[in-house]
């Protein structure tokens, strides 16, 4: 009930400076799905200084206001400013979701989508993976973001399945090393989904090397 982004972020912050080993400054690679993405984009604005890259699964920055409350009722949005709280079903899914006015108005206050082209000052590498047919966050989202981030070191990874919640709805084959035949070496099957995020966090390690 309490939750908003301003919160989330703060949080975050407070985890990770109090993960840091003295006089070692560390930064991280965050992962975020859904609202975690969102609040990644916010840490990355407020602390570069904490943050190595981050990796967005179904990034549904500025949900809030375009998805959200664009497709909420009247009565329904009436209702969680008088109220102060309110379960709805929206998205496509049949999950419902607990709306506080809290969340809706500090939301506004941390729109991140509307400077255009290059308007988000973040540094780091970005890999955001963003399944085609998301019943609640529209492929248009993440390649917004992209657009607006100012990085050249980005990436957005459309797998056509997995939905909103990035499903491992199905698998590859195991493969098979020729050098070393079936008997000696099979290495742990990956999905399509799986694999996308280990060459993500790859790709952020790599590029950040000291």
């Amino acid at each position: 009930m309490d939750a908003t982004l301003t919160r989330w972020k703060n949080d975050t912050i407070d985890f990770l400076e109090g993960a840091q080993p003295p006089g070692q400054p560390n930064k991280a690679v965050l992962v975020g799905c859904g609202a975690g993405a969102w609040v990644a984009i916010l840490l990355a604005l407020a602390r570069p200084d904490l943050v190595r890259g981050f990796i967005g699964l179904s990034a549904d920055p500025d949900f809030t206001e375009d998805l959200l409350w664009a497709q909420l009722p009247e009565e329904e949005k009436e209702a969680i400013m008088r109220e102060g709280f309110r379960e709805v079903k929206w998205g496509g899914r049949e999950e419902v979701y607990p709306i506080t006015s809290s969340l809706i108005e500090d939301g506004r206050e941390n729109l991140v989508l509307r400077g255009g082209p290059s308007s988000l000052d973040i540094q780091c590498p970005v890999r955001l993976i963003h399944s085609l047919d998301d019943e609640e966050v529209p492929v248009s989202v993440p390649m917004h973001l992209a657009e607006c981030l100012k990085t050249p070191n980005v990436e957005v990874i459309v797998p056509k399945l997995g939905g909103h919640k990035l499903e491992d709805v199905y698998k590859t084959p195991s493969w098979v090393d020729p050098m070393y035949g079936d008997q000696k070496f099979k290495p742990p099957e990956l999905s399509p989904l799986e694999d996308a995020l280990e060459s993500s966090l790859n790709a952020c390690f790599v590029s950040t090397k000291p």
